[in-house]
């Protein structure tokens, strides 16, 4: 939510949770995934063009 609701970047994020940037980068990647799986296959692919997951690297 903080990411894409709020326009927030992983330091805000972090800062906001009081966790490290990494970790803040890890729950946002995790809880995407968990949404992602629960969703029918035609929603998961319009949430996956609207808020792709963060590429490696």
């Amino acid at each position: 939510m903080l990411r894409y609701y709020e326009h927030l970047g992983d330091t805000e994020i972090a800062q906001i949770l009081g966790c490290s940037i990494s970790t803040a980068q890890t729950t946002t990647t995790q809880a995407l995934q968990n949404l992602r799986a629960g969703l029918d296959p035609d929603t998961a692919l319009l949430m996956d063009l609207l808020l792709p997951t963060r590429q490696a690297g």
